[in-house]
């Protein structure tokens, strides 16, 4: 579990980089957005907080499966993952898109691999973006709820900040380079929706043989954090 919150040093500052260099190309779009972030904020710290409860191999079910779905989705209603105008109206504020970013959060909060597929999932089809949009849109999501997700992580001693500080580097130039490509290359839309698909297929790939390999068998799968040293006390 260390490594679930050491993680998220590297995303909260790579996520910031690239809402600015999306802000500054003019490609993210803050007005009413509240409805997609104040449920993804309160929806991280809950994820945040039952991840340092949970056995590693109970994660790795979790995020097999969310990366199952998230194929499938991305493979469906192509012409809307493809759609280019740049005008679209969002359609997003409704109790059922406020249920499902609260439900987002909660995953990135718990663990934040493959986050970023569901929530372009979720502004491409349930709220309505462009491709485009949408992936400005969810790297400001994430920043809003990776912070406390991260300050639940580090109150538990999940966090190790030389390691984090380091990944962090590299994540920041990733970031930049990938906002200035997604706001500036005329088909963004279709490199990012095939990125998504080799991402996925990698993802369920390596999650498979996690679950699948006989070591498995074998891994601790008590929980680890608060749970864990009641159980070591009473043993």
């Amino acid at each position: 579990l260390m490594a679930n919150g050491t993680n998220r040093v590297g995303i909260a500052l790579g996520t910031i980089v690239a809402v600015c260099t999306f802000r500054r190309a003019g490609t993210l779009r803050t007005g009413g957005l509240g409805w997609l972030v104040a449920p993804a904020i309160v929806g991280g710290v809950v994820g945040a907080a039952i991840a340092t409860e949970m056995s590693k191999d109970k994660m790795t079910w979790v995020i097999l499966i969310a990366m199952v779905m998230s194929l499938v989705l991305v493979l469906t209603r192509t012409s809307r993952w493809l759609q280019e105008d740049r005008h679209a109206s969002p359609d997003h504020k409704r109790l059922g898109t406020v249920v499902v970013f609260f439900l987002l959060g909660m995953y990135g909060g718990f663990i934040q691999l493959g986050v970023g597929v569901l929530l372009l999932t979720a502004l491409v089809l349930n709220a309505g973006y462009t491709l485009v949009h949408a992936n400005a849109i969810k790297v400001l999501i994430v920043f809003v709820f990776i912070v406390p997700s991260l300050i639940v992580f580090a109150w538990k001693n999940q966090v190790n900040w030389m390691i984090g500080l380091v990944m962090a580097s590299g994540q920041v130039i990733g970031s930049y380079l990938a906002a200035r490509f997604a706001s500036h290359h005329p088909k963004a839309n279709v490199w990012i929706r095939r990125l998504l698909i080799v991402m996925i297929v990698v993802a369920i790939g390596k999650m498979s043989y996690d679950v699948l390999k006989p070591e498995s068998s074998h891994v601790d799968s008590r929980p680890v954090g608060l749970t864990s040293a009641i159980l070591d006390a009473r043993d």
